[in-house]
């Protein structure tokens, strides 16, 4: 594991990490579109959440529990959360150990985003001049949502299995330094410039993203022990338990929702016991 954690960057919170989240609609320019209208946040409240605001292990529960191939599942996800947009935009590199297929799926679900981004539709993404973060719109196509989530989703399984096999086996890295907040990286917010000879990054989209890797580099440095979860069933390995005000080290739990299923369970087990005796 010390192999794994030399391989991740230093300084996850070297930048403060803000973005917009909050009611959106779907548009059907490229297919499905998720964006959050400016005027819609103003009459429905979308505000900015931030790191701090991130529940414990988020990569490890909720976004685990996203159906990929449900488009209502995403846009919860999304609701709850905020727009998932890929690493790869700050390097396309960064796919390198994802197979091949789902790599192009990937790179051509930001390409779809960024046609939005660039030429046709300002109102849902208007980047084109230096707006505050206030004025954004922010979009992003279906496509780009699902394959981001998959591929969080398959770090982590992989991450997961290089826990319980105590082994120096993860290959994905480059996927989660490339979306993790380092000095380099600009934020969300003021006035910003953007390049548009390549996929806009990360820092002038949303940083959820962001959020998710240095969520998961924080996990991997803390000197914590992995535990698995105590329910019957889980099978979550975890460092800190999710859902109580201070995420505990101590508990057997990853979260509160199992603590409560095998508390039920065990009560259960144990009125059967009396019965029978």
């Amino acid at each position: 594991m010390r192999d794994i954690q030399n391989k991740l960057l230093n300084g996850t919170q070297a930048l403060p990490l803000n973005w917009i989240r909050g009611d959106i609609e779907k548009g059907s320019y490229l297919g499905t579109t998720f964006y959050v209208h400016s005027e819609l946040g103003k009459s429905s409240g979308f505000r900015y959440m931030n790191y701090n605001e991130m529940p414990a292990e988020v990569w490890n529960h909720q976004l685990m529990a996203v159906d990929v191939d449900s488009e209502s599942s995403i846009e919860d996800y999304l609701i709850e959360f905020g727009f998932p947009f890929s690493p790869a935009r700050n390097s396309p590199d960064s796919l390198y150990f994802f197979d091949n297929p789902f790599r192009e799926r990937c790179l051509e679900a930001i390409g779809r985003t960024q046609v939005i981004q660039d030429n046709d539709c300002p109102s849902l993404f208007p980047m084109r001049s230096t707006p505050k973060a206030a004025d954004l719109d922010p979009a992003i196509t279906l496509e780009e949502a699902a394959t981001t989530i998959e591929a969080f989703q398959i770090v982590v399984r992989n991450l997961e299995d290089v826990i319980k096999l105590n082994a120096d086996l993860f290959s994905f890295d480059s996927f989660i330094n490339a979306g993790a907040s380092n000095p380099f990286v600009s934020v969300l917010g003021g006035a910003m410039y953007i390049d548009r000879r390549d996929s806009i990054p990360l820092p002038s989209c949303g940083m959820l993203s962001s959020a998710i890797c240095n969520q998961i580099i924080e996990a991997l440095r803390d000197p914590v022990p992995w535990k698995l979860c105590a329910c019957e069933g889980c099978g979550k390995v975890f460092k800190r338990k999710q859902g109580a005000k201070n995420p505990s080290s101590v508990s057997e739990y990853c979260c509160v929702a199992c603590e409560q299923r095998q508390r039920k369970r065990n009560q259960r087990a144990a009125a059967r016991n009396r019965i029978q005796h």
